[in-house]
């Protein structure tokens, strides 16, 4: 019993480990906010032309964007038209931003141009 009562090393150890657990507090809720907006993202439908030859070919998508590029329609834009001009197509005009529960309604018109780019 006398050991316990007598231990001054542990009794100095206590601040110690709050300041560590504060620290690590202070860290995960700056951390946090980074952490949620890395695991979001939007999707944008689209429709863009190509022209072959002479011959005008249009087509309708969907994309996947991350959080930072859905924020701006602007940007959504921009996005948008870079991915897509990869395979020789022009954007004709970005039409929504939308999460996954509008997602599934339009997989079937979409046709091979859903999530591509």
């Amino acid at each position: 019993m006398g050991l316990i009562l007598n231990n001054v090393v542990g009794l100095r150890t206590i601040p110690f480990m709050k300041n560590i657990f504060l620290i690590c507090v202070t860290i995960m809720i700056l951390l946090l906010p980074k952490m949620l907006m890395a695991q979001s993202h939007c999707y944008v439908d689209y429709k863009a032309k190509r022209s072959d030859g002479g011959a005008l070919r249009l087509h309708y998508g969907v994309m996947k964007l991350s959080s930072g590029d859905c924020s701006n329609k602007s940007r959504r834009r921009s996005v948008v038209s870079q991915r897509i001009a990869v395979g020789g197509w022009s954007l004709l005009t970005v039409m929504s931003a939308f999460d996954e529960s509008g997602l599934q309604q339009r997989r079937d018109n979409v046709g091979r141009y859903f999530l591509k780019y």
